[in-house]
């Protein structure tokens, strides 16, 4: 369909980037509907498809972006169409030499979806999923809270410290020009991340955001600041969002 935008013009951190070529792991990209989740998600794609030889697979419901094969191999599967159901398809995944898969919102049986995607990300392939979710947080506890059947909470939060390399929250913001400016709020996986979400202290994590600049981490009310700050957003559009900065 459109474009697709070269990743470097999204602002994130060197960090997360460096990420995007680890060989295991979890990366959430995350935010409500209409965030620009897909798109920032496609940028990720292509930056691998551009830069290594790998192969991947994505599961979508519908496939919004079509990526020509350039270093990696991509195979584009729609639910519903070229396989049942993303359990099906994780689980085909599971089965294949896979360097990547990308998984997009799933909004039925995400609790028989989540241990295959966590058994994928601790093994020799990098997952990136999306889901919806207001913060870091929010998302984090959409995970934690799920209730999966022969997995309990407590081994849900160690896998998911284990593989957890960072999550991203977007918002888009009506800005000065009359089009959209893109909030982010980064959470990169650290030693004290870890500690909490294996401990389940998730609340605490809202502290370990606010201090952990150097460390690639920025917070939505940071991200928001800096685009008033910059005067490409009025706070008045941020009052009508709801949105605290």
């Amino acid at each position: 369909s459109e474009e697709i935008r070269d990743l470097k013009e999204l602002g994130l951190p060197e960090i997360f980037k460096k990420n995007i070529s680890s060989n295991s792991g979890l990366l959430i990209v995350g935010g409500p509907s209409d965030s620009g989740r897909t798109s920032t998600i496609a940028s990720i794609i292509e930056k691998i498809n551009k830069e290594e030889k790998k192969f991947g697979i994505t599961l979508e419901k519908p496939i919004e972006r079509f990526f020509v094969n350039k270093q990696s191999i991509i195979d584009q599967r729609q639910i519903g169409v070229d396989v049942n159901n993303y359990v099906d398809g994780l689980k085909h995944c599971l089965e294949e030499d896979v360097d990547f898969v990308y998984i997009d919102e799933i909004r039925e049986d995400f609790d028989k979806a989540l241990p295959l995607i966590l058994e994928l990300a601790s093994g020799n392939c990098l997952v990136i999923i999306e889901i919806n979710g207001e913060s870091s947080i929010r998302v984090l506890e959409r995970i934690l809270n799920t209730d999966c059947k022969n997995f309990s909470r407590e081994s849900m939060r160690y896998l998911l410290a284990d593989v957890l390399l960072g999550v991203i929250v977007q918002r888009l913001i009506p800005n000065q020009s009359g089009e959209l400016s893109l909030a982010m709020e980064v959470l990169m996986s650290n030693f004290a991340i870890k500690s909490l979400i294996r401990e389940g202290k998730i609340y605490q994590l809202e502290s370990v955001i606010q201090n952990s600049a150097e460390e690639g981490t920025i917070s939505m009310g940071k991200s928001i600041k800096e685009l008033i700050m910059s005067g490409k957003v009025d706070p008045g559009e941020v009052e009508n969002l709801n949105l605290e900065i």
